[in-house]
């Protein structure tokens, strides 16, 4: 199972515009390399849990998080 954090996307975009803060003070918060994710590198984790390469992968939560599950 992939665990994506704050990914750039345009519902997350909306949302801190909403919310009248910034993405960097939503980066800053919610992960370690203090900045949003991309949805390609969520993709990339996908691809590479279905390829052979994870083949001896079995009921593993992957968090592609920035570090937000470290803080």
């Amino acid at each position: 199972m992939v665990l994506p954090g704050a990914i750039d996307t345009p519902m997350l975009t909306q949302k801190i515009a909403e919310i009248g803060t910034t993405e960097e003070a939503v980066a800053e918060r919610l992960s370690l390399v203090g900045r949003l994710g991309r949805s390609e590198e969520v993709a990339e984790a996908v691809v590479w849990l279905t390829s052979r390469k994870a083949s001896y992968v079995y009921g593993h939560l992957l968090a592609v998080d920035g570090g937000y599950l470290a803080l």
